[in-house]
């Protein structure tokens, strides 16, 4: 089986050839083969080859095929003597004499390559951002006795056409309740690209007090939105206990002109089942004090009464004393 991915990437000047090598290189984790970077590389180290090359380079002259095929030929086999996985070759070769040179070399050093990327930008395309999905399969040997495993490699490449691009976004849909009883509370919003390149919103939803205190905020995740789509967001705030009137502000920014998004809400928060609770309970608590009060107060009538009777009693005595007498 094949272990090694080994891709090169053709394509017109201003086709994106580069830039696709470079996101698929950081992609795979393969080193990124730029022959006009090889050159000022061996130029800065002063090696034999970098030596040379400045001379042609000086003198405003194309490095000759040799040379450059010589520099591409260290460059591999210094790979080779360490953890060699591949490798992505932009723009080389460009005529059939690089071509067959290029594939002498990798006779000479036991590679193959796994496929070649043209990449074409078509003569009407229209400004802006153009994405293509790249399926990837390399094929394999299976020996007797072994189980084979495929390796299936698939990436989503954007492409962008230089002219004049629009870069148009709205938030096309905002919802947070105006009334809340506690915290959390829920943010749904949208973010709608009706422009022609991709955008990456970045931005904060924040809540704010009555008196202007950030109560919570956090940052949108970041998530590209495709031309003519719409990425939906979710978002909680607030923590702990909130009581009052609130502001919910969204602001983000988009594009390379860091275009401004900006939504704001107000939603007031009262937690009426507890103020509810409270009350009952105060409520309660008045009527048991209001009891145990009253049945202190009963006590010393009931004293005076039994008072008063004994007099009473004392009194009728001596009456009928002296009536006898």
């Amino acid at each position: 089986m094949q272990k090694d991915i080994n891709i090169i990437f053709f394509g017109a000047p201003g086709a994106g050839k580069g830039t696709q090598a470079k996101k698929i290189s950081n992609e795979l984790k393969l080193p990124h083969l730029d022959t006009g970077n090889l050159i000022r590389e061996a130029i800065k180290n002063k090696t034999e080859l970098g030596i040379k090359a400045k001379e042609f380079v000086e003198s405003g002259n194309l490095v000759p095929d040799d040379l450059v095929i010589n520099l591409i030929k260290e460059k591999l086999t210094a790979l080779k003597n360490g953890s060699f996985e591949g490798f992505i070759l932009d723009g080389f070769p460009r005529t059939i004499g690089q071509a067959n040179a290029l594939d002498k070399l990798m006779g000479e050093i036991n590679l193959s390559l796994s496929c070649v990327v043209n990449v074409q930008a078509p003569e009407n395309a229209a400004p802006g951002g153009h994405y293509v999905a790249v399926y990837f399969e390399p094929t394999s040997v299976t020996q007797e006795g072994s189980s084979n495993v495929s390796v299936r490699i698939v990436s989503l490449v954007n492409i962008k056409v230089p002219g004049t691009i629009k870069e148009e976004t709205m938030i096309s849909f905002f919802k947070a309740p105006q009334f809340a009883e506690q915290s959390p509370i829920e943010v749904d919003f949208a973010i709608s690209n009706t422009g022609d390149y991709h955008i990456t919103p970045r931005g904060k939803l924040v809540l704010t007090n009555m008196f202007g205190a950030t109560v919570d905020q956090m940052s949108l995740p970041s998530h590209n939105i495709f031309p003519g789509s719409t990425r939906n967001y979710k978002l909680s705030l607030g923590k702990g206990f909130l009581l009052g009137q609130m502001k919910i502000h969204l602001t983000a920014q988009y594009g390379e002109r860091l275009r401004s998004l900006d939504k704001t809400q107000n939603v007031f928060v009262f937690p009426w089942r507890l103020f509810l609770i409270l009350c009952l309970g105060l409520i309660i608590l008045y009527y048991m004090v209001r009891s145990v009060m009253g049945s202190r107060t009963s006590y010393p009538r009931e004293n005076s009464s039994r008072g008063q009777s004994l007099t009473d009693l004392r009194t009728l005595r001596e009456k009928v004393r002296k009536r006898n007498d």
